[in-house]
């Protein structure tokens, strides 16, 4: 997929699109639009203003960024189409003052048969072919629609419309002849649930429905796990951006059938309960996560599905006269977990609730197996480096790669316990916490505790990518509730369009990795 040539001109569109900025009302309502050529069977919809993209994020300052000009120089030799294209647009032929849109179908009863694709209106369609012909030569005439195929890649257009896509060689081309001749009985635009989710005065709409990843065919599949093919219809996931000065916010909704609620709903509580703030300092945050599982739900529900022997035989609990109940009533479900930089190391700070009397048994059986070493009373260390790694992982898919250094400890302390590798926060701990000056600060303890999951990040926060490398930003929010989820990026310079100043970053980063590479 990376190294396909076709695939680049995609990668221009959703590159874009990863930044999401389009001021638009119902989106729908705009007979031209190629929604109305998306058929229904696609499971996955992105819209988003090109033009309205392009000033917001200074598109010809972009233009001269190195990231920019490097990837023009690397695709300069026989990619010419992709270049003219990135270099104008409008030249190219594209109207970028129409909605262009990426899309996802799969076969349903063979998900490796999978199609991605942008569409796009065209002001010039012999502009365009123009652009293509110089590098791909003469299109095949399919009738409605002219289209050059590569493998799995492909471009096809007519005189008002172009599609872009790449997926499995034969479903690719059944997708585009469904594409140009969709009729409006078939159209995706008359998906009511879609209508819904593109209302609205948002930088960018989204969409996603479960319905065209259910058949007859996996029904039987997905009995196994208790459910019926009714069960996982109508389940809807509808989501918009929006960038502004200094933020840019993610929200997200989930429609979830009945039936299926019902049991997501055992899985968690509505927050936290357990307070942890004393042992978490303010001094040096990357990261503050929160999770409240509900574990009692959790047995519930596999004895429900019938799963509880299985899962005792699979997790090897036996061996140490331990079931999965036994291990599920020990912990609470409460969870958060800090994590810290010091120069060239970092810290963790992991909190959770427990039974302390079922929880013996666990420190016993740890004891046994030489995983854990008895320091002092209610006071253990770890003899593994998996663990450190895991949280070195952990704190990595959190924004905030660090090294961690030291012997990763645990102590009990009423009804909790705490893990860490920092000696310093060890003691705190057993001391029972920091002092009010020094604990993180409520405000922000709470806004990342009080929903099912919660995250802050602050000014130590990267968001690690592999085009560009490390993009520094001041902070990041995460809330996810049963219904809703909000994410929100904090940039450094509160009076710029968050879009631009992603870009820039982007653009420093690129630069950075540059330099160590030369």
């Amino acid at each position: 997929m990376k190294s396909s040539k076709i695939l680049i001109f995609i990668a221009m569109f959703l590159l874009i699109t990863s930044h999401y900025s389009c001021k638009k009302d119902a989106i729908v309502s705009n007979a031209e639009d190629t929604l109305q050529n998306i058929s229904k069977d696609a499971f996955q919809v992105a819209t988003f203003n090109l033009k309205d993209l392009m000033d917001e994020m200074d598109y010809e300052a972009v233009k001269k960024m190195d990231f920019f000009q490097d990837g023009i120089n690397r695709t300069h030799k026989g990619e010419s189409v992709i270049v003219n294209i990135m270099k104008n647009p409008e030249a190219s032929g594209l109207d970028i003052q129409k909605n262009v849109y990426t899309f996802m179908m799969v076969n349903p009863d063979n998900f490796q048969n999978g199609f991605t694709a942008a569409s796009f209106n065209l002001i010039d369609a012999d502009a365009f072919e123009k652009t293509v012909k110089e590098r791909y030569g003469s299109p095949e005439d399919r009738g409605t629609y002219k289209m050059v195929k590569r493998g799995g890649n492909v471009i096809a257009w007519n005189n008002a419309i172009g599609l872009a896509g790449d997926g499995t060689r034969r479903y690719v081309e059944d997708r585009v002849e469904q594409f140009f001749n969709t009729s409006k009985e078939n159209s995706l635009a008359k998906d009511s649930d879609l209508v819904k989710a593109f209302r609205g005065d948002n930088d960018i709409n989204f969409w996603m429905s479960s319905n065209n990843f259910v058949t007859e065919s996996n029904a039987k599949a997905i009995a196994i796990a208790g459910y019926s093919k009714e069960d996982l219809e109508d389940n809807f996931l509808r989501g918009s951006v929006n960038f502004e000065e200094g933020r840019a916010i993610l929200e997200s909704t989930y429609d979830i059938n009945r039936s299926l609620k019902k049991d997501l709903d055992l899985l968690f509580k509505d927050a936290p309960k357990v307070d942890f703030s004393a042992a978490f300092p303010k001094e040096n945050l990357v990261s503050l996560m929160s999770l409240s599982l509900d574990l009692k739900g959790i047995n519930q529900l596999i004895k429900e599905k019938g799963f509880e022997g299985l899962i005792n035989m699979g997790s090897g609990l036996a061996e140490y006269g331990l079931t999965t109940k036994d291990l599920l009533n020990t912990f609470g479900g409460d969870l958060v977990i800090g994590m810290y930089k010091q120069e060239d190391t970092g810290s963790v700070i992991l909190g959770t609730d427990i039974n302390e009397d079922l929880f013996v048994k666990l420190l016993n059986m740890a004891e046994r197996t030489k995983a854990l070493t008895k320091k002092g009373q209610n006071h253990y260390l770890f003899n593994n480096e998996r663990m450190k790694r895991s949280m070195e992982d952990m704190a990595k898919q959190s924004g905030g790669e660090i090294s961690i250094k030291g012997d990763l400890q645990l102590i009990v302390d009423n009804g909790r316990v705490f893990i860490s590798n920092n000696e310093e926060y060890i003691q705190k701990i057993k001391g029972g916490g920091f002092n009010i000056a020094q604990r993180i600060d409520n405000k922000i303890y709470r806004e990342a505790t009080k929903q099912i999951f919660g995250m802050y990040s602050s000014k130590n926060f990267s968001i690690d990518t592999d085009e560009v490398g490390d993009i520094e930003i001041e902070g990041m929010k995460i809330k996810a509730g049963r219904t809703t989820t909000t994410m929100e990026l904090l940039m450094d310079n509160k009076n710029q369009n968050a879009l631009k100043e992603l870009i820039e970053e982007m653009n420093k980063a690129y630069k950075k990795d540059k330099s160590k590479r030369l």
